[in-house]
Protein backbone atom coordinates (compact mmCIF):
# COMPACT_ATOMS: atom_id res chain seq x y z
CA UNK A 1 0.00 0.00 0.00
CA UNK A 2 2.80 2.57 1.00
CA UNK A 3 4.63 2.24 -2.02
CA UNK A 4 1.49 3.79 -4.35
CA UNK A 5 0.48 6.50 -2.10
CA UNK A 6 1.36 9.97 -2.98
CA UNK A 7 4.02 11.33 -0.43
CA UNK A 8 2.40 13.51 1.63
CA UNK A 9 -0.40 11.12 2.15
CA UNK A 10 -0.49 10.11 6.05
CA UNK A 11 -1.44 6.50 5.93
CA UNK A 12 -3.28 5.80 9.39
CA UNK A 13 -3.81 1.94 10.18
CA UNK A 14 -6.79 1.43 11.61
CA UNK A 15 -10.74 0.79 11.16
CA UNK A 16 -13.83 3.06 10.62
CA UNK A 17 -16.37 2.82 13.62
CA UNK A 18 -18.78 5.77 12.72
CA UNK A 19 -18.80 8.85 10.51
CA UNK A 20 -20.21 11.64 12.26
CA UNK A 21 -20.92 14.19 9.34
CA UNK A 22 -22.87 16.94 11.57
CA UNK A 23 -19.45 17.24 13.14
CA UNK A 24 -17.25 16.46 10.06
CA UNK A 25 -15.18 13.50 11.67
CA UNK A 26 -14.60 10.52 11.34
CA UNK A 27 -14.55 8.23 14.55
CA UNK A 28 -12.18 4.72 14.49
CA UNK A 29 -12.55 1.89 16.85
CA UNK A 30 -9.99 2.83 19.24
CA UNK A 31 -11.91 5.72 19.86
CA UNK A 32 -9.22 8.32 18.13
CA UNK A 33 -11.54 11.29 16.19
CA UNK A 34 -10.36 12.68 12.62
CA UNK A 35 -11.46 15.84 11.62
CA UNK A 36 -12.06 15.98 7.89
CA UNK A 37 -13.26 19.21 5.60
CA UNK A 38 -13.88 17.08 2.56
CA UNK A 39 -14.60 13.53 2.93
CA UNK A 40 -14.41 10.37 0.65
CA UNK A 41 -15.69 7.38 1.51
CA UNK A 42 -14.48 4.20 -0.80
CA UNK A 43 -15.34 1.23 1.65
CA UNK A 44 -16.23 -1.30 -0.40
CA UNK A 45 -18.65 -4.59 0.52
CA UNK A 46 -18.30 -7.16 3.05
CA UNK A 47 -18.54 -10.62 2.61
CA UNK A 48 -21.14 -12.00 4.82
CA UNK A 49 -19.99 -15.77 5.11
CA UNK A 50 -22.44 -16.45 8.35
CA UNK A 51 -25.25 -14.92 6.49
CA UNK A 52 -26.63 -18.82 4.73
CA UNK A 53 -26.74 -21.17 7.63
CA UNK A 54 -24.40 -24.16 6.86
CA UNK A 55 -21.91 -22.30 4.35
CA UNK A 56 -19.02 -21.32 6.59
CA UNK A 57 -19.47 -24.77 8.10
CA UNK A 58 -18.82 -26.35 4.50
CA UNK A 59 -16.26 -24.19 3.63
CA UNK A 60 -13.67 -25.29 6.73
CA UNK A 61 -15.06 -29.07 6.06
CA UNK A 62 -12.59 -30.37 3.87
CA UNK A 63 -14.79 -33.25 2.02
CA UNK A 64 -17.85 -31.24 2.57
CA UNK A 65 -18.26 -30.44 -1.22
CA UNK A 66 -18.79 -27.00 -1.06
CA UNK A 67 -16.44 -24.52 -1.90
CA UNK A 68 -15.77 -21.02 -3.52
CA UNK A 69 -13.23 -18.81 -5.25
CA UNK A 70 -14.15 -15.51 -3.13
CA UNK A 71 -11.73 -16.37 -0.46
CA UNK A 72 -8.43 -17.16 -1.35
CA UNK A 73 -8.11 -19.76 1.62
CA UNK A 74 -10.78 -21.40 -0.50
CA UNK A 75 -9.70 -21.08 -3.93
CA UNK A 76 -7.55 -24.10 -3.99
CA UNK A 77 -10.13 -26.44 -1.77
CA UNK A 78 -12.04 -25.58 -4.90
CA UNK A 79 -9.81 -27.13 -7.47
CA UNK A 80 -9.06 -29.76 -5.41
CA UNK A 81 -12.44 -31.09 -4.97
CA UNK A 82 -12.95 -30.48 -8.96
CA UNK A 83 -10.13 -32.84 -9.41
CA UNK A 84 -11.47 -35.32 -7.44
CA UNK A 85 -14.59 -35.20 -9.18
CA UNK A 86 -14.55 -34.65 -12.61
CA UNK A 87 -13.60 -38.52 -13.60
CA UNK A 88 -16.57 -39.43 -11.92
CA UNK A 89 -20.68 -39.30 -12.22
CA UNK A 90 -20.93 -35.67 -10.38
CA UNK A 91 -23.49 -33.11 -9.99
CA UNK A 92 -22.39 -29.61 -9.45
CA UNK A 93 -24.07 -26.64 -8.65
CA UNK A 94 -22.84 -22.98 -9.36
CA UNK A 95 -25.02 -20.50 -7.28
CA UNK A 96 -24.65 -16.83 -5.68
CA UNK A 97 -26.66 -14.28 -4.14
CA UNK A 98 -28.64 -11.31 -5.04
CA UNK A 99 -26.28 -8.70 -3.91
CA UNK A 100 -22.61 -9.62 -4.64
CA UNK A 101 -19.38 -7.29 -6.63
CA UNK A 102 -19.55 -8.11 -10.17
CA UNK A 103 -21.96 -10.44 -11.21
CA UNK A 104 -20.56 -12.10 -13.81
CA UNK A 105 -18.56 -13.83 -11.92
CA UNK A 106 -20.37 -16.39 -10.18
CA UNK A 107 -20.34 -18.26 -14.03
CA UNK A 108 -17.15 -17.45 -15.16
CA UNK A 109 -15.93 -20.37 -12.88
CA UNK A 110 -18.46 -22.53 -13.88
CA UNK A 111 -17.99 -22.02 -17.62
CA UNK A 112 -14.14 -22.57 -17.00
CA UNK A 113 -14.79 -26.04 -15.20
CA UNK A 114 -17.43 -26.61 -17.85
CA UNK A 115 -14.55 -26.24 -20.58
CA UNK A 116 -12.12 -28.19 -18.57
CA UNK A 117 -14.45 -31.02 -18.59
CA UNK A 118 -15.13 -30.77 -21.85
CA UNK A 119 -11.19 -30.93 -23.12
CA UNK A 120 -10.70 -34.13 -21.04
CA UNK A 121 -13.51 -35.95 -22.50
CA UNK A 122 -15.59 -36.24 -19.24
CA UNK A 123 -18.35 -33.90 -19.93
CA UNK A 124 -20.97 -36.33 -19.95
CA UNK A 125 -20.49 -37.61 -17.00
CA UNK A 126 -21.30 -34.09 -15.00
CA UNK A 127 -24.65 -32.95 -14.40
CA UNK A 128 -24.07 -29.36 -13.87
CA UNK A 129 -26.98 -26.85 -12.62
CA UNK A 130 -26.64 -22.65 -12.79
CA UNK A 131 -29.04 -21.44 -9.84
CA UNK A 132 -29.75 -18.11 -9.54
CA UNK A 133 -31.66 -15.71 -7.98
CA UNK A 134 -32.23 -13.42 -10.85
CA UNK A 135 -34.54 -14.12 -13.82
CA UNK A 136 -31.84 -14.37 -16.35
CA UNK A 137 -28.27 -15.40 -16.82
CA UNK A 138 -27.44 -11.78 -17.26
CA UNK A 139 -28.73 -8.49 -16.19
CA UNK A 140 -28.04 -7.05 -19.76
CA UNK A 141 -30.22 -8.75 -21.82
CA UNK A 142 -27.53 -7.99 -25.18
CA UNK A 143 -25.57 -10.86 -23.25
CA UNK A 144 -28.22 -12.52 -21.46
CA UNK A 145 -30.01 -13.67 -24.86
CA UNK A 146 -25.90 -15.01 -25.68
CA UNK A 147 -25.49 -16.77 -22.15
CA UNK A 148 -28.52 -18.57 -22.32
CA UNK A 149 -28.15 -20.08 -26.00
CA UNK A 150 -24.67 -20.98 -24.94
CA UNK A 151 -25.96 -22.85 -21.85
CA UNK A 152 -28.83 -24.79 -23.89
CA UNK A 153 -25.89 -25.56 -26.38
CA UNK A 154 -23.29 -26.94 -23.57
CA UNK A 155 -26.27 -28.73 -21.88
CA UNK A 156 -26.19 -26.79 -18.34
CA UNK A 157 -29.26 -26.82 -16.26
CA UNK A 158 -30.49 -23.24 -14.89
CA UNK A 159 -32.69 -22.87 -12.10
CA UNK A 160 -33.59 -18.97 -12.60
CA UNK A 161 -35.01 -16.99 -9.59
CA UNK A 162 -33.95 -19.32 -7.02
CA UNK A 163 -32.34 -18.15 -3.75
CA UNK A 164 -29.41 -20.37 -1.76
CA UNK A 165 -31.13 -20.13 1.91
CA UNK A 166 -29.26 -22.98 3.61
CA UNK A 167 -26.41 -26.30 3.25
CA UNK A 168 -26.92 -29.14 5.06
CA UNK A 169 -23.73 -30.37 4.96
CA UNK A 170 -23.70 -33.66 6.36
CA UNK A 171 -26.39 -34.53 3.31
CA UNK A 172 -24.73 -32.26 0.83
CA UNK A 173 -28.20 -30.80 -0.01
CA UNK A 174 -28.75 -27.40 -1.03
CA UNK A 175 -31.90 -25.70 0.06
CA UNK A 176 -33.37 -22.59 -2.37
CA UNK A 177 -36.10 -20.58 -2.16
CA UNK A 178 -38.61 -20.78 -5.52
CA UNK A 179 -38.55 -17.22 -5.95
CA UNK A 180 -42.11 -17.44 -7.80
CA UNK A 181 -43.75 -19.32 -5.83
CA UNK A 182 -42.23 -18.88 -2.48
CA UNK A 183 -41.24 -22.76 -1.87
CA UNK A 184 -38.57 -24.40 -0.54
CA UNK A 185 -36.60 -26.33 -2.74
CA UNK A 186 -33.90 -28.94 -2.22
CA UNK A 187 -31.39 -29.93 -4.77
CA UNK A 188 -28.43 -32.69 -3.87
CA UNK A 189 -24.69 -31.96 -4.94
CA UNK A 190 -21.53 -33.15 -5.21
CA UNK A 191 -19.73 -30.29 -5.39
CA UNK A 192 -21.68 -26.49 -4.60
CA UNK A 193 -19.68 -23.30 -5.40
CA UNK A 194 -21.31 -20.24 -3.47
CA UNK A 195 -20.66 -16.77 -4.12
CA UNK A 196 -21.61 -15.55 -0.64
CA UNK A 197 -24.12 -12.94 0.03
CA UNK A 198 -22.25 -9.21 0.40
CA UNK A 199 -23.66 -6.23 1.87
CA UNK A 200 -22.35 -2.53 3.10
CA UNK A 201 -19.71 -2.59 5.84
CA UNK A 202 -21.68 -2.75 9.18
CA UNK A 203 -20.00 0.77 10.06
CA UNK A 204 -22.09 2.55 7.13
CA UNK A 205 -25.35 0.70 7.98
CA UNK A 206 -27.74 3.51 9.80
CA UNK A 207 -25.39 6.07 9.65
CA UNK A 208 -26.14 9.69 8.77
CA UNK A 209 -24.73 9.42 5.32
CA UNK A 210 -26.16 6.20 3.96
CA UNK A 211 -29.90 5.42 2.86
CA UNK A 212 -31.88 2.35 4.34
CA UNK A 213 -29.62 -0.63 3.16
CA UNK A 214 -26.34 0.85 4.32
CA UNK A 215 -25.08 2.31 1.16
CA UNK A 216 -23.64 5.16 0.79
CA UNK A 217 -26.42 7.80 -0.36
CA UNK A 218 -25.20 10.03 -3.57
CA UNK A 219 -26.16 11.60 -6.66
CA UNK A 220 -25.54 8.97 -9.48
CA UNK A 221 -24.15 11.32 -11.96
CA UNK A 222 -22.24 13.72 -9.96
CA UNK A 223 -21.15 10.98 -7.03
CA UNK A 224 -21.80 14.01 -4.00
CA UNK A 225 -23.88 12.84 -0.69
CA UNK A 226 -27.27 14.07 -1.45
CA UNK A 227 -26.96 15.09 2.28
CA UNK A 228 -23.77 16.70 2.55
CA UNK A 229 -22.02 18.46 0.33
CA UNK A 230 -18.58 18.42 1.70
CA UNK A 231 -18.80 14.39 1.13
CA UNK A 232 -18.46 12.20 -1.91
CA UNK A 233 -18.06 8.28 -2.50
CA UNK A 234 -17.26 5.96 -4.94
CA UNK A 235 -16.78 2.17 -5.64
CA UNK A 236 -19.03 -0.71 -4.29
CA UNK A 237 -20.15 0.56 -1.17
CA UNK A 238 -22.09 3.57 -2.91
CA UNK A 239 -26.08 3.01 -4.16
CA UNK A 240 -25.29 4.53 -7.42
CA UNK A 241 -27.37 1.75 -9.95
CA UNK A 242 -24.78 0.30 -11.92
CA UNK A 243 -22.69 -2.89 -11.54
CA UNK A 244 -20.31 -3.39 -8.91
CA UNK A 245 -16.97 -3.77 -10.90
CA UNK A 246 -13.44 -2.44 -10.86
CA UNK A 247 -14.22 -1.44 -14.26
CA UNK A 248 -17.00 0.95 -12.22
CA UNK A 249 -14.73 2.80 -10.27
CA UNK A 250 -11.92 3.17 -12.61
CA UNK A 251 -15.08 5.45 -14.48
CA UNK A 252 -16.34 7.53 -11.27
CA UNK A 253 -12.68 8.36 -10.19
CA UNK A 254 -11.69 11.14 -12.68
CA UNK A 255 -15.83 12.12 -12.32
CA UNK A 256 -15.29 12.30 -8.27
CA UNK A 257 -11.81 13.60 -8.49
CA UNK A 258 -13.29 16.63 -10.54
CA UNK A 259 -16.63 17.50 -9.08
CA UNK A 260 -14.49 17.83 -5.51
CA UNK A 261 -12.21 20.41 -7.12
CA UNK A 262 -15.18 22.07 -8.27
CA UNK A 263 -16.59 22.13 -4.61
CA UNK A 264 -13.61 23.18 -2.99
CA UNK A 265 -13.20 25.98 -5.30
CA UNK A 266 -17.34 27.17 -5.04
CA UNK A 267 -17.94 26.28 -8.82
CA UNK A 268 -20.99 24.13 -9.77
CA UNK A 269 -20.80 20.63 -10.27
CA UNK A 270 -20.43 19.31 -13.72
CA UNK A 271 -18.69 15.98 -13.87
CA UNK A 272 -21.16 13.33 -14.52
CA UNK A 273 -20.53 9.52 -14.61
CA UNK A 274 -22.99 7.74 -16.64
CA UNK A 275 -22.63 4.54 -15.14
CA UNK A 276 -20.48 2.51 -17.10
CA UNK A 277 -19.55 -0.65 -16.00
CA UNK A 278 -17.75 -3.59 -17.66
CA UNK A 279 -17.69 -7.65 -16.81
CA UNK A 280 -15.18 -9.28 -18.65
CA UNK A 281 -17.00 -13.07 -18.91
CA UNK A 282 -14.98 -16.04 -18.88
CA UNK A 283 -16.53 -18.33 -21.15
CA UNK A 284 -13.73 -20.68 -21.52
CA UNK A 285 -10.27 -21.29 -20.56
CA UNK A 286 -8.89 -18.54 -23.48
CA UNK A 287 -12.37 -17.00 -24.33
CA UNK A 288 -13.99 -14.22 -22.78
CA UNK A 289 -17.39 -12.60 -23.69
CA UNK A 290 -16.78 -8.50 -22.93
CA UNK A 291 -19.76 -6.98 -21.14
CA UNK A 292 -19.57 -3.11 -21.15
CA UNK A 293 -22.88 -1.11 -20.31
CA UNK A 294 -23.89 2.10 -18.54
CA UNK A 295 -27.25 3.09 -16.67
CA UNK A 296 -30.32 1.35 -17.95
CA UNK A 297 -28.14 -1.38 -19.46
CA UNK A 298 -27.26 0.66 -22.66
CA UNK A 299 -24.80 -1.03 -24.71
CA UNK A 300 -21.30 0.98 -24.34
CA UNK A 301 -19.05 -1.34 -26.07
CA UNK A 302 -15.08 -0.44 -26.73
CA UNK A 303 -15.07 -2.67 -29.70
CA UNK A 304 -18.33 -2.10 -31.05
CA UNK A 305 -18.68 0.06 -34.34
CA UNK A 306 -22.37 1.72 -32.51
CA UNK A 307 -20.48 2.69 -29.30
CA UNK A 308 -16.74 2.41 -29.57
CA UNK A 309 -13.63 5.05 -30.41
CA UNK A 310 -11.31 4.98 -33.04
CA UNK A 311 -9.75 2.93 -34.10
CA UNK A 312 -11.01 -0.19 -31.52
CA UNK A 313 -14.40 -0.02 -33.04
CA UNK A 314 -13.88 -1.56 -36.23
CA UNK A 315 -12.43 -4.44 -34.37
CA UNK A 316 -15.67 -6.23 -33.31
CA UNK A 317 -17.16 -7.95 -30.47
CA UNK A 318 -18.07 -11.83 -31.32
CA UNK A 319 -16.17 -14.28 -32.90
CA UNK A 320 -13.69 -16.41 -32.21
CA UNK A 321 -10.77 -14.24 -32.68
CA UNK A 322 -12.79 -11.75 -30.37
CA UNK A 323 -13.41 -13.64 -27.18
CA UNK A 324 -9.07 -15.06 -27.72
CA UNK A 325 -8.21 -11.29 -27.83
CA UNK A 326 -9.94 -10.20 -24.87
CA UNK A 327 -9.19 -13.45 -23.33
CA UNK A 328 -5.18 -11.94 -23.75
CA UNK A 329 -6.66 -8.68 -22.13
CA UNK A 330 -7.70 -10.01 -19.52
CA UNK A 331 -5.32 -12.18 -18.97
CA UNK A 332 -2.35 -10.13 -19.58
CA UNK A 333 -2.94 -6.50 -19.62
CA UNK A 334 -5.70 -5.78 -17.31
CA UNK A 335 -3.04 -7.67 -13.89
CA UNK A 336 -0.75 -5.39 -14.97
CA UNK A 337 -2.77 -2.02 -15.29
CA UNK A 338 -3.98 -3.34 -11.87
CA UNK A 339 -0.96 -3.45 -10.08
CA UNK A 340 1.56 -0.99 -12.05
CA UNK A 341 -0.80 2.02 -12.98
CA UNK A 342 -4.14 1.76 -11.92
CA UNK A 343 -2.64 2.32 -8.23
CA UNK A 344 -0.84 5.29 -9.62
CA UNK A 345 -3.73 6.87 -11.28
CA UNK A 346 -2.16 6.28 -14.52
CA UNK A 347 -4.92 4.31 -15.97
CA UNK A 348 -8.55 5.26 -17.42
CA UNK A 349 -9.88 1.88 -18.51
CA UNK A 350 -11.46 2.47 -21.75
CA UNK A 351 -9.35 5.78 -22.12
CA UNK A 352 -5.85 3.69 -21.55
CA UNK A 353 -3.82 6.02 -19.94
CA UNK A 354 -5.62 9.24 -21.24
CA UNK A 355 -7.24 11.26 -19.09
CA UNK A 356 -11.49 11.44 -20.38
CA UNK A 357 -13.19 14.20 -20.50
CA UNK A 358 -15.83 14.17 -17.71
CA UNK A 359 -17.83 17.72 -18.03
CA UNK A 360 -22.04 16.56 -18.50
CA UNK A 361 -22.98 16.74 -22.19
CA UNK A 362 -18.93 15.80 -23.34
CA UNK A 363 -18.01 12.24 -25.35
CA UNK A 364 -19.77 9.43 -23.26
CA UNK A 365 -21.11 11.63 -20.48
CA UNK A 366 -24.74 10.78 -20.82
CA UNK A 367 -25.27 7.62 -23.39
Amino acid sequence: MKSVLPSNTEWIKNSVKDIVPSENRVVLVDGTDIKYDYLIVAAGMQTNWDAIPGLAEGLKKEDSGVVSIYDYNYCEKTWNTFQKLKNKAATYLFTFQPIIKCAGAPQKVMWLIEDNMRRDGVRDKAEITFCTPSPAMFGIKHYSDKLNAMRERKGVNALFKHELISIDVDNKTATFMDLDNKKRVEKPYDMLHVAPPMSAPDFLKGSAISDENGWVDVDKHTLQSKRYKNIFSLGDCTNTPNSKTAAAITAQAPVLVHNLAQVIDGKELDGSYNGYASCPLIIARNKVMLAEFTYGGNLAETFASETGMFPFKYFGTDGEIQYRFFYLLKEQLFPFVYWNLWPRSLWYGTYGPLKPAVVDGSDKAKK
